[in-house]
């Protein structure tokens, strides 16, 4: 689906600066949207991916800053330590437990 967004709406992109969206673009849902955008300063046209987008000034609203995205909150506690799992030994030459894999086995 594609729309045609009258009026454009200002917007910042990451790495490339402001501008303003004149179009958005949904494939699917297995895809990410994408922005028709006019950067500003260059006069180009540039898809851009959802997550590369901000909001830009407006101070109607408060929002007074385009900000960069929240990293997740979750972090190991301060002083413990990362735990990770348990590595398996190896089957092999190697592994004095290691069963001998071709053995048959003695008849009775």
């Amino acid at each position: 689906m594609m729309l045609q967004l009258n009026p454009p709406i200002p917007v910042f992109v990451v790495g490339k600066g402001a501008g303003f969206a004149v179009g958005w673009i949904d494939y699917s849902q297995e895809h990410d949207t994408l922005w028709k955008v006019i950067i500003t300063a260059t006069g180009e046209v540039w898809d851009v991916r959802q997550s590369q987008i901000r909001g830009e000034l407006n101070i109607s609203l408060g929002r007074v800053a385009a900000t960069t995205p929240v990293k997740s909150r979750a972090r190991p506690r301060p002083g413990r330590p990362v735990s990770r799992p348990a590595r398996r030994k190896k089957m092999g030459a190697g592994n004095p437990s290691a069963r001998p894999r071709n053995r048959k086995r003695p008849l009775r």
